[in-house]
């Protein structure tokens, strides 16, 4: 054991001598080339100077970005604040605005049920006052009966004297129609007819072009509907109160059911009612029967369908029943048709009644008593005709009075008392027509007045209302 531990402390000794002289080595390896190193050395401590003072530049950069961060959160609390503020500030508008809409809608409630009251009390008095006329023509047709009974009386027969026209000083109102021979121009102008003075006045103009239209009065107003202008139909509604001063023809705020020309309208019980017509939304002829309200909301029903479609027909009042007679159902002539349908407003129901003496279109028509007259219009051969037919509504039965000077199509014709006024038209001979003529029931023969200013075909006529 011991000669073991000699051994290895010998090796241990023999070792540290080997260090020894590596170490000598190194130590003059260093000072042999010490001057090569030392520059080195001096420029990685050089370089770690540098580096030093740029990590203090980064180290300023970044506490200035810190700073700058700091700010900008302040600032975001800030804004948001802010943001929080006028988020408030909006919920307080925004309840402020509902509370202004509901405001705004029992304003506008409260106009309209005020409407609605004005609208029904103004159909309450346009009542009245048409109770009161249709007494007072009552009271004017016996007083004229009790007169005639006195004569034959008196005289033991009827006179035999030659009838007298009556001086009828009422104004005629003419609207619209074609008023350019040759071109398909629509008119918009209105004009005035006096028989007594034999001359015509123009009026304001409607606000639209209207051709084939249909017109009614009630209560005062006329009410003016559809028509073409020109280019396609409409389902407009004009209206004014022909008496006021100035004239002036405003848009009603009701529309018809449908875009129509070739219609016809009446006026029956505070109701407008609307029958047949080309229906330009659907590019036909419609057989439909429409009731519509002329006091808000303006709602429209259909009541009834005619058995035929029709249009360029015409329809009139009789008894309280509606009588709609001839017309066609399409474009062509040979669709020109006899019928006559009535329509009972109490049954809600549509009958054919006796039809006429033959098919007939584009005629005029006027009420005189239990009669409807037909004037003139075309046939189913595409001829303009100048016959007059007397069509009795309670027996169905129709008599021929004496015929027109001029043959006219979609002429207009009013009557007043006995007077048959027929104004306007076309026919081959003359194209449009300007003139005008007259015919006093149980006379014979038609008597020429002096003519409109502007010749019109598919015009309507209406009798100027009374003050």
């Amino acid at each position: 054991m011991a000669s073991r531990i000699r051994t290895n402390q010998d090796q241990i000794i023999e070792n540290q001598g080997a260090m020894n002289q590596t170490l000598t080595e190194i130590r003059n390896a260093i000072e042999q080339n010490g001057d090569l190193v030392r520059p080195e050395l001096n420029n990685i401590i050089l370089n770690q100077e540098n580096i030093m003072g740029r990590q203090e530049q980064i180290e300023e950069s970044q506490e200035q970005i810190k700073q700058c961060q700091d700010e900008m959160k302040r600032k975001k609390r800030k804004m948001n604040k802010e943001v929080d503020n006028i988020k408030g500030d909006i919920e307080g508008i925004k309840r402020k605005h509902d509370e202004i809409d509901v405001k705004v809608k029992q304003i506008k409630d409260n106009v309209d049920e005020i409407k609605q009251t004005q609208a029904e009390m103004k159909a309450d008095q346009m009542d009245f006052k048409a109770e009161v006329r249709n007494q007072f023509e009552s009271m004017a047709v016996m007083l004229h009966q009790l007169l005639q009974g006195r004569n034959i009386n008196n005289n033991g027969a009827e006179g035999l004297d030659p009838p007298v026209v009556r001086v009828n000083n009422q104004d005629i109102i003419i609207l619209g129609g074609y008023n350019v021979p040759g071109l398909p121009t629509v008119s918009n102008t209105v004009e005035k007819f006096n028989m007594v003075e034999g001359k015509s006045t123009l009026l304001p103009k409607l606000n639209y072009p209207r051709a084939n239209l249909a017109s009614c009065v009630y209560n005062g107003n006329v009410i003016i509907t559809g028509g073409l202008d020109g280019q396609v139909g409409t389902d407009s509604i004009e209206i004014s109160e022909i008496n006021q001063d100035p004239l002036r023809w405003t848009m009603f705020d009701g529309k018809l059911p449908l875009k129509l020309s070739g219609h016809d309208v009446i006026v029956y019980q505070g109701k407008l009612y609307v029958m047949g017509g080309y229906n330009w939304s659907e590019n036909k002829t419609t057989d439909n029967i429409y009731e519509l309200s002329i006091i808000p909301p303006y709602t429209a029903n259909l009541l009834a369908r005619m058995p035929h479609p029709r249009r360029n027909h015409k329809a009139e009042i009789v008894n309280g029943k509606l009588f709609i007679l001839g017309g066609r159902a399409t474009s062509f002539c040979k669709d020109t048709t006899d019928s006559v349908v009535v329509y009972d407003f109490i049954k809600n129901e549509v009958k054919s009644c006796t039809s006429l003496l033959k098919p007939v279109w584009g005629m005029s028509s006027v009420t005189w008593g239990k009669m409807i007259i037909l004037i003139g219009g075309k046939d189913k051969h595409d001829q303009v005709v100048n016959e007059v037919t007397m069509y009795n509504t309670e027996s169905g039965q129709s008599q021929n009075l004496p015929p027109l000077i001029h043959k006219r199509a979609a002429s207009s014709a009013v009557i007043m008392d006995d007077v048959i006024v027929v104004l306007g038209g076309w026919n081959k001979e003359e194209g449009y027509l300007n003139s005008v003529e007259s015919f006093t029931m149980e006379g014979d023969q038609w008597r020429e007045l002096p003519g409109m200013m502007e010749k019109r075909v598919g015009a309507n006529a209406v009798v100027k209302p009374r003050n």
